[in-house]
């Protein structure tokens, strides 16, 4: 099982969103490529979950660069972070230098948040909670510090999920034939960059359905600290037992890649997609 120095180590190494643009780690330009690709990619629901921030204390665990905390700055949230990484948080306190706006950003393993209980009146959390080792303890972390009739909002990976299935029913036997095959190299080199990727990695660290499911889910290449070490996936059972006693559940599904049918993409995005996205709310008496 990887440790949180593993997580850690590898997102100080590719601190979300970096290694997926042509320009200088930290530059101005290189925040603008992302935060336009992210706001031209859009999440559901995303107008709709930042009028429910106005006049609330924020929480964003896992911030990454600052690009979900810089959307919710620009409509004037009150905003806070923590991240596991430090260069991630480096490159956020960066990030808000340069659109001037004030950081507020800490250091924190998601399982030991350094906060008083109550103290957030929602907490946001969007593709970060999944890569934590002890998942449930983070969402107790996160359960503690939230206010009663406080919210939640986060992204799982989805277990009931097209990227989950097509992982470990095509690409797993795929690469385990490649493995055993002569002049496997030249036939890596005839697919796409991430099967390449892929394969250097299951080659020099081992084939597993976990480390194939790990690397799937981020940029990853072979070396130390290259690969992604550690993702779960949740269905929405889970995820509410993740938060038990919560109360008025919402959950909806996107992101859907690599599917070959065009014509039905929005409707198996809408039942098979990648993210599972979850909102749900503190009772007032817990």
């Amino acid at each position: 099982m990887p440790t949180t120095n593993d997580v850690r180590r590898y997102w100080n190494a590719h601190p979300v969103g970096v290694d997926s643009v042509p320009f200088e780690r930290g530059s101005r330009e290189m925040f603008e490529a992302i935060y336009r690709r992210w706001l031209k990619i859009g999440t559901p629901r995303r107008a709709e979950f930042l009028a429910s921030c106005q006049g609330k204390k924020v929480l964003e665990v896992g911030c990454g660069v600052g690009t979900d905390g810089r959307f919710l700055s620009e409509g004037g949230v009150d905003y806070q972070a923590v991240d596991l990484s430090f260069q991630s948080l480096k490159l956020a306190q960066e990030h808000f230098r340069l659109c001037d706006f004030p950081g507020r950003f800490v250091n924190a393993d998601a399982t030991r948040l350094p906060f008083a209980d109550h103290t957030f009146d929602v907490v946001y959390s969007f593709g970060v909670l999944h890569h934590v080792p002890d998942t449930p303890a983070a969402c107790r972390e996160v359960v503690r510090i939230l206010k009663p009739g406080g919210m939640v909002r986060v992204m799982l990976y989805g277990r009931h999920s097209y990227h989950y299935y097509f992982v470990l029913g095509v690409v797993y036997p795929l690469i385990w034939l490649m493995l055993r095959l002569p002049g496997a190299d030249a036939i890596a080199r005839l697919g796409p960059r991430k099967l390449r990727d892929v394969f250097a990695v299951c080659r020099q660290h081992g084939l597993s359905p976990k480390r194939l499911l790990d690397v799937s889910t981020d940029t990853s290449t072979a070396g130390q600290d290259n690969y992604n070490p550690h993702s779960s996936f949740y269905s929405k059972s889970d995820a509410m037992a993740l938060f038990a006693g919560f109360e008025d559940f919402e959950f909806w599904k996107s992101e859907i890649k690599y599917f070959p049918l065009p014509w039905f993409r929005s409707w198996a995005e809408k039942r098979f997609g990648f993210f599972l996205h979850m909102t749900a709310r503190k009772p007032k008496g817990r």
